[in-house]
């Protein structure tokens, strides 16, 4: 646990990063919503999502999401999150998430306002709550990672280990 931590960073090999062009929503169950701008729509099975579009899941909600480097997103319920192509950015407003990024693909970055975690080549979960404290648990894979808080303090984790960072 660290308090008034700035950052959560996983050291992994470094590959040739695909863009995360767009996604394609898998599996849609109860209140799902994309939005565009000001354009906002229930989610269906195959429609496309594209960079920097929002997602939004109600209570007692989730998704899956396709990606075209072959990379799966799930969100739980009550979670809202968009992307960026390029720099390979999911970020998290609120919620649970859970992502399988494929070996060989380049990273994501996680962006829990404030906090964020980097993976390639593994399975991440990361959730932030209303107060906006931060977890990031690496499930799998051969990379490391590091929470480092304010006062220079660093944790290193390991798949299997979970930071939790606190908003305050």
């Amino acid at each position: 646990l660290i308090t008034g931590a700035l950052l959560a960073s996983l050291t992994v090999p470094v590959f040739a990063a695909k863009e995360l062009k767009s996604g394609e929503f898998t599996v849609v169950k109860n209140q799902v919503e994309h939005s565009l701008g000001s354009s906002k729509s229930l989610a269906k099975t195959k429609d496309q999502l594209e960079e920097k579009s929002v997602v939004d899941t109600g209570a007692a909600s989730l998704t899956e999401l396709g990606f075209n480097d072959s990379s799966i997103l799930r969100l739980g319920s009550n979670t809202q999150f968009s992307f960026q192509s390029k720099e390979r950015i999911i970020k998290l407003d609120k919620g649970t998430m859970l992502m399988n990024v494929p070996p060989g693909n380049g990273g994501i970055t996680v962006d829990g306002g404030g906090v964020t975690g980097a993976v390639s080549g593994t399975t991440v979960m990361a959730s932030r709550d209303e107060e906006g404290n931060f977890s990031f648990m690496i499930l799998e894979g051969e990379g490391s990672g590091e929470v480092i808080g304010k006062d220079g303090v660093q944790v290193d984790l390991i798949p299997g280990q979970m930071a939790i960072v606190r908003q305050d």
